[in-house]
This record gives C-alpha cells, structure tokens and sequence, in this order.
C-alpha cells in the first residue's frame, strides 16, 4: 500500500522458464476490487522477481534481469525503479554487482534490508558454494554488503527471505536447491553473522509474516 492505494506487480511470460518475451506488469487499485494498468517493463529478456517497497515516502520496485534461453538459468543483475511525485516510473537501474537475484525487501530502523544470492552458475555444479547477502540500504538506490562474508554459503542457497521481530532480529529461511532448506537467526547486535540448521523440508517461492509475536512461512510444496 502507498499513499492509500495499493499496487501488484507480477511476470507473465510465454512459460514459467525464461523469454525475451517477458514482461513486468504493474497494476494500480483504490480499493482492491478494481485494478487499473498502471506499467509495464520488458527489457527484451527474462524478468522477473518484483518486488515493492515503501521507503522514506517512495515506493521502489525491484526486479532483476535474466537471460533469453529457456534451457538456462543466467541472472544478468537486480534493478530498481520507482514512481515519482508526477506519476511516471523511473528508467530502471542496477543494483549491487552483476549475477545477484533479489528475494525479499525489509525495513527495520529506518533503514532498508534486501536478502539477495549470487545465481550465476547456480546450477552448473553440485559442490558449488552458495553465496547468499544481506545488503543494507539508506535511500533505497544503492545497496551494499552488510560485511564482506556471505551470510550464507551453504552449497545452493538461495531464496533467503527475511523477516525481522519488534527487537530487530532477523529470521529468515533459506532454500537449498539440492535438498532441504535452512532455518536461520541472526541477533539485532549482529546482523552480519546467521545462525542457522537444517530441515529436510523445502520451502520453494517461501514468503514470511507475522502476526502477533508468531512467525509464519508460506511456501510452495516440493514432494
């Protein structure tokens, strides 16, 4: 919700794999009944992850650029626009370092949070170390690590979403491609540094919320 209205953005696309028919599109409603086109983005290869935050009175949207072979998987970088006081969205821009997924965008303390992995070569082999961030933010424009050590690097990690409670600590789950997912906490003193086990349940497409003081997952089913 931004300034009392309330925004989807979702992909669509030929198939679930990649396109460069693929397009971001982003519809604007009052009341959540009646949706009306608001944008759309197509850059001439895959897109897709969106993701909206509100931040300091603007509403950004993340998404990131993928590759034009439906076979592969090839992450080119996360971009970022926003929607300016005069109704029009900005020319999107790139975000942190070149082959880096965007999962999921918090704020806690006046600052911005972005939960991201580094998915290039994901899938080209079975031993390769993960490489999972937190990136933090103060105008939501540019992104740097929260410290030079992944959080995470667990083979295939990815998919880190993140959730913070009313202290400031982090939760968060974290997908692993080649089984299972991780189950992770880091303390408010130090958000650099996850503590974190393993389920053999895997949480695909996971999303976070709270409600009252209880966390809740939601996430596709892998059988």
């Amino acid at each position: 919700q931004y300034r009392g209205e309330f925004f989807i953005a979702s992909r669509t696309a030929p198939t679930h794999f990649a396109s460069d028919m693929t397009r971001i599109v982003v519809l604007r409603s009052a009341d959540r009944k009646t949706w009306e086109y608001e944008t759309e983005f197509q850059v001439g290869r895959d897109i897709r992850e969106p993701r909206f935050l509100v931040y300091k009175d603007i509403l950004f949207l993340y998404f990131f650029y993928g590759g034009t072979s439906m076979f592969k998987f090839e992450p080119q970088g996360i971009h970022v626009t926003s929607l300016g006081n005069e109704g029009k969205w900005s020319e999107p821009k790139p975000v942190f370092k070149p082959g880096y997924v965007d999962w999921r965008v918090r704020t806690f303390d006046n600052k911005a949070y972005m939960s991201v992995y580094n998915g290039a070569g994901l899938y080209t082999t079975a031993d390769r170390p993960g490489d999972l961030r937190l990136l933090i933010s103060e105008n939501g424009y540019d992104w740097g690590p929260i410290s030079d050590r992944p959080q995470v690097d667990a083979v295939s990690a990815e998919e880190g979403e993140i959730i913070f409670d009313k202290a400031g600590n982090l939760y968060a789950t974290v997908r692993l491609e080649t089984g299972g997912a991780l189950v992770c906490r880091a303390d408010k003193s130090d958000l650099s540094k996850w503590e974190c086990f393993h389920t053999t349940e895997k949480y695909d497409s996971a999303l976070l919320f709270s409600h009252g003081d209880e966390f809740y997952v939601i996430a596709r089913r892998n059988v």
